[in-house]
């Protein structure tokens, strides 16, 4: 018994030996002790959080640029209005937008965006006449406006990537008068129109325009083309009878009846039977005086994608 608790103690005693003892608090550390100065080791600061992801960016509207040509020796403008999303490898219809009196096309479009209703489908022009009006009744063949027209047209088919065969106008008053003038003048050129309170065709009696059978003018080589005319009934600048006479004219060049039937949207009425194919639509707009109709981008654009 006693030797088992002589070799217990030297177990105890030596685990005491071999055991580290508790560290000194530092100023009970021997001078020259390295420990005794160190300072505390740092705390590690939390990750910062990761940074807040960038706001999206606006969306893009389309490429507007200002553009310059030169016809018959004179530099003529226009607005080009491109898609933002605009790929050279798709075909694209193009739209001219006919401004009126007194501005230009520039000014035009600050008030009437048709790329609102064309979204991404479709090149927009907006020209300036000279003179900030339109020639409406010079001979075709010597008529600056209509061979500003034809220069665009050559310049941006080889330009940009235009159908052809897609090929519109769209006029505003004085502006929808010459969309008129040049569809009857240069009807091969379009594939349909559409004015808001404007009128025509017309040509003066010094012009020795030719005639169709009921009377209306005819001009060379005319072909049929869709047309829609807009027009306020309360209109005290350009008679409302003027852009009924549009839809009258076309209906007949086009082969429709004179009776008209409700169409959407309302009010708008439709010709029936046109042989030509090439519909013709008159919107009577009660109370709107001489402005552009709000629906106008929407319905032209509209009627253009139907044809």
């Amino acid at each position: 018994m006693r030797r088992l608790l002589s070799l217990a103690s030297l177990v105890s005693f030596a685990s005491m030996a071999c055991s580290k003892p508790p560290a000194l608090p530092a100023e009970a550390r021997p001078e020259g002790d390295p420990s005794r100065d160190a300072a505390p080791s740092p705390v590690e600061p939390p990750p910062a959080p990761p940074p807040a992801p960038p706001p999206a960016p606006p969306p893009v509207g389309p490429t507007v640029s200002a553009e310059n040509i030169t016809v018959l020796g004179a530099t003529r403008s226009f607005l080009q209005v491109l898609p933002r999303t605009y790929d050279m490898k798709k075909s694209y219809p193009l739209v001219f937008v006919f401004h009126g009196d007194g501005e230009d096309g520039a000014g035009l479009h600050r008030y009437f965006q048709v790329e609102s209703a064309s979204g991404e489908d479709a090149v927009l022009i907006y020209p300036t006449g000279n003179n900030a009006t339109w020639d409406l009744y010079t001979p075709a063949d010597r008529n600056v406006d209509i061979a500003f027209v034809e220069g665009m047209l050559l310049t941006l088919t080889r330009r940009l990537s235009i159908d052809k065969g897609r090929v519109f106008a769209i006029g505003w008053s004085n502006g929808g008068f010459f969309a008129n003038q040049l569809a009857c003048r240069r009807s091969a050129l379009l594939r349909g129109i559409a004015s808001n309170s404007g009128g025509a065709p017309y040509e003066l009696p010094e012009n020795n325009p030719a005639k169709w059978p009921n009377g209306f003018v005819k001009c060379t080589d005319q072909a049929p083309v869709a047309a829609l005319a807009v027009h306020g009934l309360q209109d005290g600048t350009v008679e409302p009878s003027s852009g009924e006479f549009s839809a009258t004219y076309w209906a007949y060049v086009n082969g429709c009846s004179g009776a008209r039937t409700p169409t959407s949207p309302s009010p708008c009425e439709q010709h029936a039977g046109c042989t030509s194919k090439k519909p013709v639509v008159y919107c009577p707009i009660p109370g709107m005086g001489h402005q552009i109709w709000p629906s106008s981008a929407t319905v032209m654009w509209d009627f253009f994608k139907g044809l």
